[in-house]
């Protein structure tokens, strides 16, 4: 595992409203840290990822949810401000009338990991301080969509969880030494 040191190397951490501060090590691998003070409230949503990755658990519980899109009466919508870097943020309808199933929970331990295809839909959790290492493999570039109730308000994971620096820092340096 990286020392605190390390990973203030890699640049300045940022927080997403999925429950985890995230630090860049390189722009195909991302480390996540996951605190339960960070669980997420309003942004649960199944969604999908750019790029195919593999996410190797470091510390503590992580759980995954995949799901698969069914007929129903929700709409999967983009999330561009992931697209866009955080700049700016639109929203527009990718696929109209579905709903999601839910298959199995998925729970994994140090030393664990686990795969996904940008063409998959999920949703994750931590169940206690966790670290995870998400390093991608794909060169999909699909579009950031996540499943949304037809009239529900689209939230940013990203643009709208802002966190000053040294309250991400804090985190990461509970986490990991938890």
């Amino acid at each position: 595992m990286k020392t605190i040191e390390e990973f203030k190397q890699m640049g300045n951490p940022r927080r997403n409203g999925l429950g985890f501060i995230w630090l860049m090590e390189s722009p195909r691998v991302r480390w996540n840290f996951y605190h339960p003070e960070l669980v997420p409230q309003k942004v649960d949503k199944y969604h999908n990822h750019q790029r195919s990755f593999i996410s190797t658990i470091y510390k503590g519980r992580f759980c995954n949810q995949r799901a698969k899109l069914i007929n129903g009466d929700k709409q999967v919508k983009t999330i561009d401000c992931v697209e866009n870097n955080s700049t700016g943020f639109t929203s527009t309808v990718w696929k109209d009338n579905v709903a999601i199933e839910k298959l199995e929970i998925e729970r994994y331990i140090n030393g664990d990991a686990y795969s996904m295809s940008a063409k998959e839909y999920h949703r994750a959790w931590a169940e206690a301080p966790t670290i995870t290492r998400l390093e991608v493999y794909g060169n999909e570039n699909e579009p950031g969509l996540a499943v949304y109730d037809k009239d529900e308000e689209i939230i940013c994971p990203i643009k709208d969880f802002r966190y000053p620096h040294d309250l991400c820092w804090d985190v990461i340096r509970e986490v990991l030494y938890a």
